[in-house]
């Protein structure tokens, strides 16, 4: 159950599967290439190169000032207060070519080994097969893997010599984000047992990003000039700008019930900024852009194959000179530098005892409000003027956009309306003389998002959370040696949800399945075990000695669909396995 071999079977064998017949299925002929008798596969061709390069530059220029002052009477022990300034600057870069070298007759310029290599197929190489048991067929070597291209990565270039290209364009950004801030705290002696730390700090964020709109559309493809064999689609998104700001108070209360007893109790605020690649600006049509016949009204991302044709404008219309228009049936991932800040008031309280014999036990309470809190939503259906980032449609000149279009699935990250979060944290700990240590806690909550009607009907869980989290870990310190063994627990996550509005509700009611509302869409990461374990070695005051073990239960992260009863349950999105992580370290301090 947690494991796909994969392997290729017989379009009998496909029949035999769907419950169909040979004739009902379609694209099997590449089956036919395959020689069961032979590990090297000659009929397999060369059918694709892919090329990148790319570049991240990170600029962060920061000054701060804190100042403090203390006092030895009175109530106030002291009063401090600074600020910062920070102006972060981000320019990613990334070219790409993926294209079928078979296609380009004129890119090699007459070199005669290019010409040669553009067409050629695994029988023509040396070969090798992988040390692993599930790999049936051989690869191609690195030596000559480094030949092949060597003599043909000029004919991806050619597809794209300026890279204006949407493979070359979708993820290129250059985005800033000035923020400053101002704080103000003291802290208050109220008797000879208990403080109050007080204060608030103002925070204000100047956020603009640079992007692209990108379509793929490659099916008209130009094989005799390189200034137009690339039709794809790339328009600059510019000068999108968002300013937010947010006044954060708070106020810690500490107590000294008894001499091994501590209360603490504190009402304060926060917020998280959205990250880069959810407030970058950018739009992508993912996978070929699907256009529509105005005559047939048939759509498909195949317009050679739909009537369609390539006039001298670069306009692809029918032979009566109608342009094709997009289809509502595409996906688009968007950007969204429109979203602020999430924002939460904030309550929590504990009782802390310390025992005599090195116990410790703690007993916490919490409880969050929050707005604007930021999830991924899949699976939107939105007319332009209801995206988040404005797209220049009015732009596009090969193909029309209708008036009041609906892309079926956006997918985008957005601000939820409001959220409540509460829960319990338990904790433990016990030093022995003998330098044996067991510290564990365990955290129980709930949670109640709502993301807005338009998006989604009724409360989610809160994204990103996961309602138990437990953790132990058991060791031994000395004066020169200390390792542990540390177990982690946690549940589910929410990571993403799908969309579902009422329109979308009642829509899935006259079709009988789900279709608009998308909830089986939500996507969750499973919950996880894994044990760690970490190791320090002090050979003298100067040199130190490290070891780190992590994920020894060698834990898979599996991410999947909710699902509903039309799929039977979860269906897997994708896995994520790294394995066992070991590290060796050595520090030496210079005195």
């Amino acid at each position: 159950e947690d494991y796909i071999a994969a392997q290729i079977i017989s379009p009998a064998e496909m029949a035999a599967l769907a419950g169909t017949t040979v004739a009902n299925l379609n694209n099997i002929g590449g089956y036919f290439l395959l020689d069961n008798t032979q590990r090297k596969q000659g009929g397999m061709t060369y059918d694709n190169i892919f090329i990148e390069d790319s570049f991240r530059t990170d600029t962060l220029d920061q000054v701060s000032l804190n100042l403090r002052r203390d006092f030895d009477e009175g109530a106030i022990n002291y009063i401090k207060s600074g600020f910062v300034i920070k102006e972060r600057e981000r320019d990613r870069n990334k070219d790409r070519w993926s294209i079928v070298p078979g296609n380009y007759p004129n890119a090699c310029g007459g070199d005669v080994e290019c010409d040669l290599l553009r067409n050629s197929s695994l029988a023509d190489y040396e070969t090798y097969t992988p040390a692993h048991p599930d790999m049936q067929y051989d690869f191609i070597t690195r030596s000559e893997t480094e030949r092949l291209l060597a003599a043909t990565s000029r004919i991806a270039k050619y597809t794209d010599p300026n890279l204006t290209g949407q493979e070359s364009r979708k993820e290129d950004y250059l985005l800033t984000e000035d923020s400053s801030a101002v704080y103000l705290m003291a802290e208050f002696q109220l008797s000879e047992k208990s403080t109050v730390i007080t204060g608030a700090r103002y925070e204000q964020t100047d956020f603009a990003s640079d992007g692209y709109l990108a379509i793929r559309n490659d099916r008209f493809t130009e094989t005799d000039n390189a200034e137009n064999s690339n039709l794809d689609i790339a328009i600059p998104l510019t000068d999108t700008k968002k300013s937010y700001n947010d006044l954060l108070p708070s106020i810690h209360y500490r107590y000294e019930m008894a001499e091994d007893t501590l209360v603490r109790a504190s009402l304060w605020t926060s917020f998280t900024r959205p990250s880069f690649d959810q407030a970058r600006a950018y739009g992508e049509i993912v996978n070929r852009v699907v256009l529509c016949n105005p005559d047939t009204l048939i759509c498909n991302d195949n317009p050679p194959n739909n009537g369609g044709v390539m006039n001298d404008q670069q306009q692809i219309t029918t032979p009566g000179g109608s342009l094709f228009t997009l289809a509502s049936g595409n996906t688009l991932n968007i950007g969204n530098p429109n979203l602020v800040a999430m924002t939460a008031t904030n309550f929590d309280a504990s009782i802390s005892w310390y025992g005599d014999n090195g116990d410790h036990w703690q007993i916490a309470g919490f409880y969050k409000d929050i707005d604007d809190f930021i999830v991924d939503v899949r699976g939107a259906s939105l007319t332009a003027s209801e995206l988040p980032l404005h797209l220049p449609l009015e732009q596009l000149t090969q193909f029309a956009v209708p008036d009041n279009l609906a892309i079926d699935r956006v997918n985008f990250a957005t601000n939820g309306d409001s959220a409540k979060v509460y829960g319990v944290e338990l904790s433990y700990s016990k030093y022995f003389e003998s330098g044996f240590f067991v510290q564990s806690n365990m955290t129980l909550m709930d949670s109640d998002a709502q993301v807005g009607d338009s998006l989604r009907v009724g409360s989610i869980k809160l994204p990103e959370q996961a309602d138990e989290t437990i953790n132990l870990s058991v060791g031994w310190e000395g004066e020169s040696l200390s390792a542990r063994l540390i177990a982690n627990y946690r549940s589910e996550i929410l990571k993403r949800v799908g969309s579902c509005n009422a329109a979308g509700i009642a829509a899935d009611a006259d079709l009988g399945y789900a279709e608009n509302c998308r909830t089986w869409a939500d996507v969750f990461q499973d919950a996880s075990t894994t044990l760690d374990f970490k190791a320090t070695y002090n050979f003298n005051k100067a040199l130190q000695f490290s070891l780190d073990m992590t994920n020894l239960t060698d834990h898979v992260d599996v991410f999947y669909f909710r699902g509903n009863e039309s799929s039977g349950g979860k269906v897997l999105f994708t896995s994520e396995d790294y394995g066992r992580t070991y590290l060796l370290g050595m520090s030496y301090k210079f005195k």
